[in-house]
């Protein structure tokens, strides 16, 4: 990661085989129904990638952020706001979590559930037991992208 830029790359020092291989995994968790959504990773990082998609799917979440895997050197108050170059949000059902989990892990890609979703409409981090809001969607859209309130929605 950067000192002055919020990017980290896992790219550079991979195989071309391995990269291909490690693009599987999300396609496996797709072809076995073992999530409901994914969302990549990207320039808003790990906790707004996630806002953005819990907008599109009108619902909230809990994001355990001690539990967001992560690279050793990295501190986690800029890890979470980082663009990973590699990384996926998956909304999997808790009795998929392991097997989604899985199919990562086995490939050396970090992988583990931290949050949950819920029917809030707001984002909150959690750490040490305790939870604080970041946005409340319903209150505060983000991109409007939901269809809610649109002259469309519902149509």
């Amino acid at each position: 990661m950067s000192e002055t830029q919020p990017f980290w790359t896992s790219l550079h020092d991979r195989d071309p085989a391995k990269l291909r291989d490690d693009g599987e995994a999300l396609v496996e968790v797709a072809g076995r129904g073992l999530c409901h959504a994914a969302r990549d990773v990207s320039m808003p990082g790990i906790a707004g990638s996630l806002l953005q998609m819990l907008e599109v799917a009108g619902c909230g979440a809990v994001l355990e952020v001690d539990a967001i895997p992560r690279p050793e050197a990295a501190p986690l108050e800029r890890w979470i706001v980082t663009f990973p170059s590699f990384g996926y949000l998956l909304a999997a059902p808790e009795a998929h979590a392991e097997a989604a989990c899985d199919a990562f892990t086995r490939r050396g890609l970090a992988c583990a559930p931290c949050g949950r979703l819920d029917a809030t409409g707001a984002l909150r981090l959690a750490a040490d037991g305790v939870e604080a809001p970041v946005w409340d969607l319903r209150s505060n859209p983000l991109t409007g992208l939901s269809g809610a309130g649109s002259p469309s929605a519902g149509a």
